[in-house]
């Protein structure tokens, strides 16, 4: 069995046996000391920029959800549920780098890479030059209060001013 004065025995004759070489093994037992304290800190994983939230869905699903919410506040509409459908969805436009290269003759080499730019913590996400929002193509809206005209137009004019729509592709019809 060790005791603690046999070990300080031991070393405390180890300086003595090392010779010429106890600082460089000291300044390397240091170093290996000092790579492994701060990997252990950083063990926690970082989250990844391309998951998608949990909470997270479309937008159309989303303008859906306000819209109902919007349109089931005017006197006398009662439940709704709204249903919009797309010509053409949300269009992103990317900031990118074009650089054109002459050649012999009159050939020209055209090359184009996307702009990407850093967060801070090692995520890497593209330029964003411009969004176009979704273009609509109709709506269906069902109410309970869908038999009396008056909420019937508010309902129309509402969905119109949001969407964009005519008054003719957005159908208003009563909830059973």
């Amino acid at each position: 069995m060790v005791t603690v004065s046999g070990l300080k025995e031991k070393l405390s004759g180890l300086p003595g046996k090392l010779g010429k070489f106890k600082y460089p093994i000291l300044i390397l037992l240091l170093g290996l000391i000092l790579m492994v304290l701060p990997g252990k800190a950083q063990k926690q994983p970082l989250p990844e920029a391309t998951e998608a939230a949990p909470e997270q869905v479309s937008s159309l699903a989303i303008t859906e959800e306000r819209l109902s919410g919007l349109l089931s506040k005017i006197r006398g509409a009662g439940a709704v549920e709204v249903m919009l459908s797309l010509r053409s969805g949300e269009q992103v436009e990317y900031q990118s780098d074009v650089s054109q290269q002459w050649e012999e003759g009159s050939q020209q080499r055209q090359e184009s890479n996307t702009v990407l730019y850093s967060s801070g913590s090692g995520v890497q996400s593209a330029l964003v030059r411009r969004v176009e929002a979704p273009v609509y193509q109709g709506a269906v809206v069902v109410c309970q209060g869908a038999d009396d005209p008056a909420v019937k137009l508010a309902i129309v004019e509402a969905v119109s001013s949001v969407t964009g729509l005519g008054a003719d592709q957005i159908t208003v019809v009563k909830m059973k």
